[in-house]
């Protein structure tokens, strides 16, 4: 089976937290506020590409500094302090690698990964139950009938029985056309492709 959806160039690393906490200091509240939003960011950039309860679920193992760690940059707005108390909007960017890292060190399926340049892509997880050995079977098949030619066809991760592959998103009608004349099932589920055979 395959499954596919559209994909920009660049995938959306930044999320934004509006977060006010409160503690015995302003700079206590800040701090706290901080490994908050970093937490939060983290967890919504992070399942935008994942399964979310997965991400939730690992999430909960790691530290503050594992979380600092992912940050390329913070911004912060619309900061307000009182004795106690600590409020603002905590812009977060997730840096790419250290996110890719997390990713393959936990052995998380994602949808992140994109090759860079060339324009839109869309992005394609291949799900076979033979793995490996059924993916170089039906890739070869597919090669010899000519459905790639011009597909810009690029492997990205090999993960347990999932393939993740990248293909230019201008080719994705006549790549669908090109799998369904080789017999292949495609069916559209909101934008999502499911091939299988």
């Amino acid at each position: 089976m395959f499954i596919f959806g559209a994909a920009s160039a660049a995938p959306n690393l930044t999320d934004t937290i509006a977060i006010e906490r409160n503690a015995e200091t302003a700079f206590a509240a800040k701090q706290y506020a901080m490994v908050t939003a970093r937490r939060s960011a983290f967890i919504n950039v992070a399942s935008r590409y994942s399964d979310g309860r997965t991400v939730v679920g690992l999430a909960e193992q790691m530290s503050d500094a594992d979380f600092l760690n992912m940050v390329a940059r913070t911004s912060i707005a619309d900061e307000r302090t009182s004795a106690t108390n600590y409020s603002a909007n905590i812009t977060v960017t997730l840096d790419r690698a250290a996110l890719e890292k997390w990713f393959a060190d936990n052995g998380v399926h994602n949808y992140m990964a994109m090759a860079g340049g060339g324009g839109a892509r869309t992005n394609a997880i291949i799900i076979l139950s033979g793995g490996l050995l059924q993916w170089t079977a039906m890739h070869a098949g597919l090669r010899e009938v000519g459905i790639y030619d011009g597909l810009d066809l690029r492997v990205v991760q090999i993960l347990g029985r999932n393939v993740n592959v990248t293909f230019a998103a201008g080719r994705r009608g006549a790549f669908i056309a090109a799998l369904r004349d080789a017999g292949w099932n495609v069916s559209d589920q909101d934008g999502i492709l499911r091939i299988s055979r």
